[in-house]
């Protein structure tokens, strides 16, 4: 077996990047898709802004790809030191009706 510095990426993304492809991915307008992030000392928040009929997409059917998305970001964190949290919100643009 190879040791382990052999199996180990070269550069890995950041989570908010990893955030935004794999989202990107999930819905059918990337356009639509913001993300926003803070980094902290030990926390690093990541808020992905869709219009509200792309965050079911992104949510997936009981919350599966969300659920993923969020666990991929925080092993990627975990490499650095640090934990996520991944926030899904939606946009409403003008002229739009809230429900």
């Amino acid at each position: 077996m190879r040791p382990r510095q052999y199996l180990r990426p070269a550069r890995l993304p950041p989570a908010d990047e990893f955030c935004k492809m794999a989202a990107s991915i999930a819905v059918a307008e990337p356009g639509e898709l913001k993300v926003a992030s803070v980094e902290g000392a030990n926390l690093i928040v990541i808020e992905l802004s869709a219009p509200p009929e792309e965050v079911g997409r992104l949510v997936g059917r009981d919350g599966r790809t969300i659920a993923a998305i969020r666990v991929l970001a925080d092993a990627l964190a975990q490499r650095i030191g640090k934990r996520v949290l991944v926030d899904v919100q939606p946009v409403h643009r003008p002229g739009m009706a809230r429900r």
